[in-house]
């Protein structure tokens, strides 16, 4: 989170068997991470991945974001 990044917490990821036994609770912060892949035709058809990671907090309501979640992709050349 913020400039510590989202290595600070537990990883509730499919991948860490521990993942279960965590408790959630109102005021946790979470670095929620997704990915989307396309295809390149100059790669010979391999995939890119392009990872996406937006903030959020458990509220009494539920998950909120912690600021507007990003709409689009910036193309950097």
């Amino acid at each position: 989170m913020g400039n510590l990044g989202h290595g600070v917490g537990p990883s509730i990821a499919y991948f860490n068997p521990v993942r279960m036994t965590y408790e959630i609770r109102p005021t946790n912060l979470f670095s929620i991470e997704f990915f989307a892949y396309t295809p390149v035709p100059e790669w010979g058809g391999a995939k890119l991945r392009i990872p996406f990671e937006d903030d959020a907090i458990v509220t009494e309501r539920g998950l909120e974001w912690l600021y507007p979640v990003k709409d689009r992709i910036l193309l950097i050349r």
